[in-house]
C-alpha cells in the first residue's frame, strides 16, 4: 500500500458543471497544497456539492 497523503473527498468543477451538480459557495475559500508543499494550480476550494451515491 502507498499513503499518499490524501485527504477528504473531492470532485473537480468543471465535472460538476457539465453533470449539471448542484454546487454551494462556502463562506472561507480552501487552500489545496501539493505534496511537495506547493499551492496547486486549480487554486482554492470555492464550492461544496453534497452527492448520493448509489
Amino acid at each position: 500500500l502507498i499513503n499518499s497523503g490524501a485527504e477528504g473527498l473531492l470532485i473537480d468543477k468543471q465535472f460538476c458543471l457539465d453533470n449539471n451538480i448542484l454546487m454551494q459557495k462556502i463562506n472561507k475559500p480552501i487552500p489545496v497544497f501539493n505534496v511537495d508543499g506547493t499551492a496547486n494550480d486549480g487554486g482554492k476550494i470555492t464550492d461544496k456539492a453534497c452527492l448520493l451515491m448509489r
